[in-house]
């Protein structure tokens, strides 16, 4: 869900082509972002450490037939160069959110890899962002609420000045469960604070998603409806 999130608050310009997502996993940002804007023409490249899920990123894209507009790079974020290359429009990242000093780790080395920042912290993802994007280019980051300020000041020391935030909550009771951050690359100060995005009715197991939620992300219906089968 999370990915899906990220996908749906990127604002893609009418202008831009290329895209670059980091830590990309098996491509859930990027291919969401190709079939929410089917007629731009985009070409958005993943970047993932992990060549299971860089391989796993390829049959995804090539099951939805999106292979000539998606391709995956199997490295490390931190070591990361576009020297050769043109400035990307935009960058995403859903990276991973937890400290590993700060509690157990998931089971399994790919788990915990995708959950703490084993190979690259924050730094490293706003750093590679900085460097992809030409002026004004965007860079669209899903976090964890606790790391608010840590997000905020990795991105203003990277040059990518934070625009946009919106709060993600389960429902109208609960605290925010993820963040939702647009920074412009070289952009002038000044950060727009959204309304909270409520995702679901209730705090009930089976509650249906918010009239909001389902506008903001169509995803959503796809996934309950998936659920019920």
């Amino acid at each position: 869900m999370d990915s899906l999130l990220l996908a749906s608050f990127a604002r893609i310009r009418r202008k831009d082509r290329r895209g670059l997502d980091l830590g990309a996993g098996c491509g859930v940002v990027g291919l969401a972002l190709l079939l929410l804007h089917p007629d731009q023409n985009l070409r958005i490249t993943g970047l993932d450490i992990d060549p299971e899920m860089a391989r796993h990123a390829s049959i995804n894209a090539e099951r939805l037939g999106l292979q000539q507009h998606f391709n995956i790079l199997n490295e490390d974020v931190s070591s990361y160069r576009t020297s050769n290359e043109p400035p990307h429009d935009f960058v995403s990242c859903n990276p991973p959110w937890r400290d590993p000093a700060s509690g157990r780790l998931s089971p399994g080395p790919d788990k915990a890899r995708a959950r703490a920042e084993l190979d690259a912290g924050l730094d490293a993802f706003a750093s590679a962002a900085s460097r992809a994007l030409g002026a004004r280019g965007r860079f669209f980051l899903l976090h964890t609420p606790d790391r608010l300020e840590a997000v905020l000041a990795s991105c203003r020391a990277h040059g990518l000045a934070p625009k946009r935030l919106r709060l993600v909550h389960g429902h109208a009771e609960a605290p925010a469960r993820a963040l939702l951050l647009e920074a412009v690359r070289d952009g002038a100060p000044g950060l727009a604070v959204e309304p909270p995005l409520l995702l679901y009715r209730g705090p009930e197991p089976n509650a249906p998603h918010t009239g909001a939620a389902l506008a903001f992300c169509p995803f959503l219906g796809c996934n309950r409806a998936a659920l019920k089968e």
